[in-house]
C-alpha cells in the first residue's frame, strides 16, 4: 500500500503530514532518502522539525522521532502572521490580531483627522490586518466584535470629545454674567447680571407680583436710565442702590457675556 502524504508548499518551507504509526514513518523516512539520491540535495535535518498530535504518547513520540532524526517542538511557528494550528483557546490564537489593530490606533491617535482622513484610515489600513486570517479562518463571533468595537471606537472617538467639549462649555456659560446694556437678553429671574451677579434670588417680590422679567423692562421710557420705582420695589433699598449705579448707555450694543 502506497504511502498516504499530505504536503504543504510554502516560500521557504514544506509541511508533510504522516500517520503516526511506525510504519507510515519508516516509508516516509525511505521516501526522504529517496528524494536525497535522485536530486543530489540533502535534508537539513538540524533545520527540521517534527510535531505531533497532543493525543501521541510520550513512548511513542520518542521511538518516532529518533526514526526521524528530527527535533520535536510543543507548537508550531505562525506563517504570514497566522497560527498554523489551532487549539481550543480561539481567542488567545487570533488576539494578535486585535494586538496589531491596537498598535495601529494608538499610533494614529495622536494625529488630527477629518471624518475623511478617518475614513481611508479605517478601510485601508485597519480593515486590512484581519483580510487574510479572514480568507483562511472562521474568525470566531466575539474576536469580530471586539475588532468592530476597537474600529467603532475610532469612528465615534472624536464625536465624544467634542460633544464633552460642548457639554463642559455649556457649564461654563450657564457661570458667567452679563454686562448690561440693552438688558433685552437679560432674564431678571435666572441670569446672572451687573457687577454684584445680581439673580432672581435677589427679588424681595413673590413671582406673581412681579410683571417684569427681562433687565429692560427696569428701565425707564426713554431707555436711558432705570425706572426708580420698579427697581426699588423689586429689589429693595440696598440691592436698588446697587442696580441704580450700574450705568446705561443709550443706543448701545446689545448684552454681553462677562
Amino acid at each position: 500500500m502506497a504511502l498516504e502524504l499530505t504536503i504543504f508548499f510554502f516560500a521557504d518551507d514544506a509541511f508533510l503530514f504522516v500517520r503516526k504509526k511506525q510504519s507510515k514513518v519508516e516509508e516516509f523516512v525511505k521516501m526522504l532518502t529517496a528524494f536525497e539520491r535522485m536530486y543530489g540535495q540533502s535534508i537539513n535535518l538540524e533545520k527540521s522539525m517534527v510535531y505531533f498530535s497532543p493525543t501521541n504518547p510520550a513512548s511513542q513520540r520518542a521511538n518516532l522521532s529518533n526514526l526521524l532524526k528530527m527535533r520535536v517542538v510543543t507548537n508550531l511557528d505562525g506563517y504570514l502572521g497566522l497560527p498554523i494550528s489551532i487549539g481550543k483557546r480561539k481567542f488567545a490564537t487570533f488576539k494578535s490580531i486585535l494586538d496589531r489593530t491596537t498598535m495601529k490606533i494608538n499610533s494614529w491617535s495622536k494625529k488630527l483627522l477629518s471624518y475623511e482622513g478617518k475614513e481611508i484610515f479605517i478601510k485601508s489600513i485597519l480593515q486590512f490586518i484581519p483580510i487574510y486570517a479572514f480568507s483562511v479562518f472562521f474568525i470566531p463571533n466575539y474576536v469580530l466584535k471586539e475588532l468592530q468595537s476597537l474600529i467603532g471606537r475610532v469612528w465615534w472617538k472624536e464625536k465624544t470629545r467634542i460633544e464633552s467639549i460642548t457639554k463642559a462649555a455649556r457649564i461654563l456659560y450657564e457661570g458667567f454674567g452679563w454686562n448690561v446694556k440693552r438688558g433685552s437678553r437679560i432674564s431678571i429671574w435666572s441670569d446672572k447680571w451687573g457687577f454684584e451677579g445680581l439673580s432672581g434670588d435677589l427679588i424681595c417680590l413673590n413671582r406673581r407680583e412681579v410683571q417684569e422679567e427681562k433687565a429692560c423692562d427696569l428701565l425707564n421710557k426713554e431707555k436711558n436710565g432705570w425706572n426708580e420705582k420698579s427697581v426699588y420695589e423689586i429689589y429693595g433699598d440696598n440691592m436698588g442702590d446697587q442696580i441704580y449705579k450700574i450705568p446705561i448707555l443709550h443706543n448701545s450694543p446689545n448684552d454681553s457675556r462677562i
